[in-house]
């Protein structure tokens, strides 16, 4: 039995990749996929894509954010030990 992908043939004014890809997708997929095309519009499906960039840049923000902070500590930290062994504490 011969495994080979096919390019589908119906709809030949899209390119082969976008062929390629609806005929991969399962019955549930194309469900959600008609769904979306439907129900937003290209305005919404661009406010969306924004919203994840934005998403996506809060939390690389946060992660810099939690290294910073904790660097900061484990520094204040540092810096009282040494105070504490070389000049014996505070007095």
């Amino acid at each position: 039995m011969d495994h080979v992908e096919r390019t589908p043939e119906k709809m030949v004014e899209l390119p082969a990749p976008t062929r390629e890809f609806l005929a991969a997708m399962r019955p549930d997929e194309l469900e959600r996929l008609k769904y979306i095309v439907e129900e937003f519009s290209q305005e919404d499906l661009i406010v969306i894509s924004d919203s994840l960039e934005n998403l996506r840049t809060m939390k690389r923000f946060g992660r810099f954010g939690m290294w910073f902070f904790g660097f900061v500590i484990a520094g204040a930290g540092a810096a009282g030990v040494v105070k504490t062994f070389f000049f014996g504490g505070t007095k």
